[in-house]
């Protein structure tokens, strides 16, 4: 505030937030003024019909709803892809729903940038994209080549080593969400009890040829409700909750089955990733985790298949312990 306006104030004049504040209310009176005299409800009105029309001729878009410039779209592509597109590329910030977008632009927005937002959801569902394979089907065909691949391109696995020992998490019942062909006993040693959770046979099957007691075969969303409360001091989920659409159950329940502590990666992926990847990815990778002991990026790994660099959130949390 200007000195020769705050002292024109009274003392103790503005002494709470709800206690009245001639400031704020002579800035709400001038908003009210400026919609007024801009007539800021036709040019919504019109924006939002100019707006309506261009989506109107997006075949992709399977319906459209809404009033003004509040604007939902309704479409059979994954919607969080939309969303990180229209971001990354167009710079446009939009609100992802379960089977679509939701646009909120503000009052004041142009008719040039109404044509910019058309223009861009238009660019965005013309990009070319493949049928989704599952996860399962995908590890099948490179189980062959998997340790390489891993081995070479997975340098978060050594930080998450790094974590453990940090904690002093020498020995104990450890349960790997996700575990491939069992790169992580290779890694972290012999003196845990590994149990692991995968899609895939083939990878399963390497797991245990690794010397992992037991590996379940299933999505980490199918077999995790299963798991009793408490039943392994360490859960470990590295590189596989990009494949998890639920990612507050998941977390939830490795919350409930860590003894001790649980490490997880959360990828970054961008949205060309996403759009062109063989199977179905999620970016979860800016949920909030206030209880983590450990929390910070580092690079993750490069796809093979469409050499892109992902980051990740590398995080540990201790769900049983006051911090």
């Amino acid at each position: 505030m200007k000195e020769e306006i705050a002292s024109r104030f009274p003392k103790r004049l503005h002494s709470n937030t709800f206690g009245g504040n001639p400031l704020v209310l002579a800035a709400g009176l001038g908003a009210i003024e400026f919609a007024e005299s801009e007539k800021l409800w036709e040019k919504a009105r019109y924006h939002g019909e100019k707006l309506w029309k261009y989506l109107e001729s997006i075949p992709n878009i399977t319906q459209i709803k809404g009033k003004g410039l509040l604007i939902g779209i309704d479409f059979n592509t994954d919607s969080q892809a939309v969303t990180q597109h229209l971001l990354e590329k167009h710079r446009i910030l939009v609100i992802p729903r379960a089977k679509g977008i939701l646009f909120m632009p503000p009052l004041v927005i142009t008719k040039n940038e109404v044509e910019r937002i058309g223009e861009a959801v238009q660019k965005t569902f013309e990009s070319p994209t493949k049928p989704k394979i599952s996860a399962a089907e995908f590890y099948t065909k490179i189980a062959g080549e998997y340790d390489s691949l891993a081995i070479s391109k997975t340098p978060y696995l050594d930080e998450s080593v790094k974590i453990l020992k940090k904690y002093n998490h020498f020995e104990g019942s450890l349960l790997d969400v996700g575990c491939g062909t069992g790169l992580l006993k290779q890694i972290l040693g012999e003196h845990f009890e590994y149990t692991g959770i995968d899609p895939t046979p083939d990878m399963a099957k390497s797991a245990q040829d690794r010397g992992y007691h037991q590996v379940i075969v299933g999505t980490s969303e199918e077999v995790l409700p299963q798991v009793s409360d408490q039943s392994y001091d360490i859960v470990v989920a590295l590189g596989s909750l990009l494949y998890v659409q639920d990612i507050e159950s998941v977390m939830k329940h490795l919350r409930r089955i860590a003894k001790k502590a649980f490490l997880i990666t959360l990828d970054d992926v961008p949205s060309d990733f996403i759009r062109d990847f063989a199977c179905k990815v999620y970016n979860h990778s800016r949920i909030s985790v206030p209880d983590a002991k450990e929390d910070y990026r580092l690079f993750a790994w490069r796809s093979p298949s469409l050499d892109i660099p992902v980051y990740c959130r590398l995080i540990y949390v201790c769900p049983n312990i006051l911090v």
